[in-house]
């Protein structure tokens, strides 16, 4: 297994337990934030074992799977600018919690490349 997919099934874990103790403390709102984090880390585990699956050299895994995280950026960061331009203020806390769940992703993506 790659040291890239330990780190994102490593932070899943993570969030959930964080998760599972705002809960337990009577914090709904902020359990309600790591889970969207959980929810990102688990669509990058997804798209990575796709790309590992459905090509047969490293090189091109890798570039289908920062293609993914790019449309996925894109497509989340005009959801921010929508929000702001509408100012909900929920929307873009949920937008920013993504955004930075996908940039710290591929940080360490990137790291190990």
């Amino acid at each position: 297994m790659s040291e890239f997919l330990t780190y994102l099934e490593n932070r899943i874990s993570e969030t959930m337990q964080q998760e599972k103790r705002l809960i337990d403390s009577g914090r709904k709102d902020e359990a309600n934030l790591e889970k969207i984090k959980n929810n990102v880390y688990g669509i990058c585990k997804t798209i990575y074992e796709v790309a590992q699956k459905q090509t047969q050299e490293e090189k091109e895994a890798e570039t289908f799977f920062v293609k993914k995280l790019e449309h996925l950026e894109t497509t989340w960061r005009e959801s921010y600018e929508k929000a702001k331009e509408f100012s909900n203020t929920e929307k873009i806390l949920v937008e920013e919690i993504k955004l930075a769940a996908l940039s710290e992703a591929r940080q360490q993506f990137e790291a190990e490349v």
